[in-house]
């Protein structure tokens, strides 16, 4: 009897498909936080309860809203949404307070995380400060008379404000976007004022110019281009091969990767940064493996494009309308990748996909991104004109978001950390808001430092110098032209 020739147990390699961005860089960015692309209609009235939709017909005008089905309140919502005159109505009907809670939102590009939200509305005296949120996208939890008095629940109710991402804690709202049939009707809130002290320019600063951000961007990029494709991992990420190659090409300096220094501080049971040297007004201090932050630029921006299984390339023709774009354009969309990107990060240099299993190797992303956006909003409140000091920045960034865990994350393996930072022995602090305040400085602290000092000043988002204050030198920083222009400040 002739057997079948045995097939081989070996699968084939199956290739990644790798899922495409949205291109920031060929659609544009209006503000960091700006949902792209824009939701539509259909994308909203998705995956709501029969009673949140009931809710929000009857406040945009349907006197039989308590008999409708899921059916009816979608189709009267789209026909109003779609009306002038309705919206129109609509906002007319709305409190002074509930207009703030639209504004607010508007004011940041139209959506806006459910911790920043909690905050604005709790220092613009729409909400007590604590008062805990529930579950806003039911109205099963508590009766509308309690809810109404909220004005950003009841926007919330009304799917002015549209609940959108991941739940949050109970004692915060939702991540909102902004209906997009409000968008030009809603005015946005002034700025929250800035509650800290201003300095004058100081005699030395360092700034560096956006052209040679770009010039570097641009050996980069070259680089990759005359490669025509070339390798990604499953996270659309160019391998070890190509980074070193992006290293080569630009030129930039380095310091040593973090491995290196983490195996070695670990070796003298060193903790905190490891270098606290005073950085240079003449140079900017070198990033932890720049190739890595070139990379997340691009990946993030949505210029590297998938071709085939697990290669891809960089269009010269979508890299060349991109440099052709306003410096502020082109900026906003740096801002919005590097918000989103979390294979490099500031301070540490490139991680791992995954952390080992008893040893973090990485700020782990859920807690990363979001404290992202918290730094971003602190950074819209700063004064257009003037200067402020790190450690004062550092306290009212903590003061006003600590309590809804707004810069949050456990990671104190930093290659570098400012030096006249009041950083405290926390251990021996006793337990209370001192105590917290210390352990936040010697983590998330040192990370904005380096987030700050360096990273933005290497890429010419911030310029920052020195300054005496009572006797003591401290940095001061402040944001550039195109910098305040993309954050609408």
């Amino acid at each position: 009897m002739r057997s079948r020739p045995r097939r081989s147990r070996r699968r084939r390699r199956r290739s990644a498909s790798l899922a495409t961005p949205c291109s920031y860089a060929e659609v544009g960015v209006p503000h960091p936080f700006a949902p792209v692309p824009r939701p539509s209609a259909v994308d909203l009235l998705e995956h709501r309860r029969a009673a949140h939709l009931r809710n929000a017909a009857g406040l945009w005008g349907a006197a039989d809203a308590p008999k409708f089905t899921i059916p009816d309140s979608q189709a009267h919502l789209q026909r109003a949404w779609s009306s002038k005159n309705t919206i129109s109505a609509f906002l007319e009907r709305c409190s002074p307070h509930e207009r703030t809670a639209l504004g607010i939102v508007k004011r940041h590009g139209g959506a806006l995380t459910g911790r920043l939200l909690t905050v604005e509305a709790e220092l613009r005296g729409l909400v007590e400060k604590g008062q805990r949120m529930r579950d806003w996208s039911s109205a099963d939890d508590h009766s509308w008379r309690e809810r109404a008095r909220d004005p950003v629940g009841a926007m919330i109710d009304a799917l002015a404000l549209v609940p959108a991402g991941p739940p949050t804690l109970d004692k915060q709202y939702p991540g909102v976007v902004l209906n997009p049939c409000l968008e030009r009707v809603v005015d946005p809130v002034i700025r929250v004022p800035w509650p800290g002290e201003v300095f004058d320019p100081p005699r030395r600063s360092l700034r560096r110019p956006i052209d040679q951000v770009q010039a570097e961007l641009d050996r980069g990029v070259d680089y990759l281009i005359e490669r025509g494709s070339f390798p990604v991992n499953k996270h659309g990420w160019p391998t070890k091969p190509v980074l070193k190659g992006i290293a080569k090409a630009t030129g930039l300096p380095s310091t040593e990767p973090w491995s290196v220094l983490e195996e070695r501080a670990s070796q003298r049971r060193e903790w905190g940064p490891f270098s606290t040297v005073p950085l240079s007004l003449v140079d900017p201090a070198p990033l932890p493996q720049p190739e890595g932050l070139l990379a997340g630029l691009l990946v993030h921006s949505g210029l590297v494009k998938s071709t085939r299984g697990t290669r891809a390339q960089v269009p010269s023709e979508t890299w060349n309308r991109f440099r052709g774009q306003p410096t502020a354009e082109r900026v906003c969309v740096w801002l919005r990748a590097w918000l989103e990107q979390v294979h490099w990060q500031d301070g540490i240099g490139l991680v791992p996909d995954e952390d080992k299993k008893y040893e973090p190797e990485r700020i782990t992303p859920w807690e990363l991104v979001p404290s992202k956006h918290t730094l971003i909003w602190a950074l819209s409140l700063l004064p257009p004109a003037g200067w402020v000091t790190l450690n004062e920045f550092l306290h009212h960034i903590h003061r006003l978001t600590d309590d809804h865990y707004g810069v949050s994350f456990y990671w104190d393996r930093f290659i570098w950390g400012p030096e006249d930072l009041p950083m405290e022995d926390d251990t021996a602090l006793p337990v209370g808001r001192d105590r917290s305040r210390a352990f936040w400085l010697s983590k998330q602290g040192v990370w904005i430092a380096n987030v700050l000092l360096v990273t933005f000043t290497w890429l010419g988002l911030v310029e920052r110098g020195e300054v005496e204050v009572e006797g003591e030198r401290q940095c001061v920083f402040r944001l550039t032209e195109e910098t305040r222009s993309a954050l609408g400040s």
